[in-house]
């Protein structure tokens, strides 16, 4: 098997803000939240920190309830959701290597173990069904920061080759990525993190919805109590660049902003991590007039989520 070379080359370009042309009916990833290749004290924050050991390996596993969901209008111009992916269980699997003194590249591996739904043919009107099982996109990753005593800043860029399947919602059908800063103000019992990035999609169609480019901006407040265990809290919003069309009039379109918010815990033994988490979508995105006005999760952000996590370094 040679190296997709041209994956490579068209990341690249993406990442530098050339896009594709505008494409319609094509599914997505249904995970939205990444996990980190790097430890991290968050679900979906970038750590600012630098990799301390020489390796880490990790195993993420996450339960989605309605990760996909899309408003479909009806001849009788009212709008119904679809569940075009109703549950899904993910597998992630991570690793990071330490180059240098705050430089390292790592590398992540979804799977949609499981996934149930109506699949992508409600919206297109396309034969077959929602594929049971499916590999997503692999993600390459590389940052560099510095630290002090009391503050960390981290740069870093993702790479995602389209391996996966956009009618299987497990990939995004072409290279892309993310390119962000991470920052961090560290306490002996607390710490303060953002994570603000650029998300370089090829935008696409679907349903009543255009879905491409944007940034998201994540926050998360860690409280250690002891050096084994931690909380945390964080959230996200991810606003889109692209604008959205018009269902049937100028005020049917609704505007979706992808919104989630997490609480975890972490037990920390020698080398060894273990996470738990529970995640809920936020109803930020407007509801268009076809669904009767008022706020709307995105169509790609969950209801609920739960997560498991376990790391490893070396």
């Amino acid at each position: 098997m040679t190296f997709p070379w041209r994956c490579l080359a068209g990341a690249i370009v993406s990442l530098f803000g050339f896009s594709a042309p505008a494409r319609a009916q094509e599914g997505f990833a249904s995970n939205q939240l990444n996990a980190p290749a790097r430890p991290s004290p968050f679900w979906g924050l970038e750590p600012a920190t630098e990799l301390r050991d020489a390796y880490s390996i990790g195993l993420r596993s996450s339960y989605l309830n309605g990760p996909v969901q899309f408003a479909l209008a009806a001849p009788s111009e009212t709008a119904t959701r679809v569940p075009v992916v109703s549950h899904l269980w993910l597998i992630e699997g991570t690793f990071a290597l330490r180059l240098a003194e705050g430089l390292d590249v790592g590398v992540a591996l979804p799977w949609n173990a499981v996934q149930t739904g109506s699949g992508i043919g409600t919206v297109t009107g396309a034969t077959g069904d929602l594929p049971t099982t499916a590999i997503g996109d692999p993600r390459f990753s590389v940052g560099y920061g510095v630290e002090t005593e009391s503050f960390a800043v981290r740069g870093f860029g993702v790479v995602s080759l389209p391996l996966g399947s956009p009618e299987a919602f497990s990939g995004e059908g072409n290279a892309h990525g993310d390119l962000g800063v991470a920052l961090s103000y560290l306490d002996h019992e607390f710490e303060l993190s953002l994570d603000l990035r650029a998300q370089l999609r090829a935008p696409r169609t679907l349903g009543l919805y255009r879905l491409g480019s944007g940034m998201r901006v994540a926050a998360g407040f860690r409280y250690r109590p002891t050096p084994l265990a931690s909380v945390s809290l964080e959230g996200y919003l991810a606003p889109s660049f692209e604008s959205q069309p018009s269902a049937l009039d100028e005020e049917s379109a609704g505007s979706p902003l992808p919104a989630e918010l997490l609480l975890g815990g972490q037990l920390a033994l020698d080398r060894y991590t273990l996470g738990l988490g529970l995640g809920a979508g936020l109803p930020l995105g407007s509801r268009s007039s076809l669904t009767g006005g008022g706020g709307a999760l995105s169509p790609t952000v969950p209801a609920f989520r739960a997560l498991l996590d376990f790391r490893a370094t070396f």
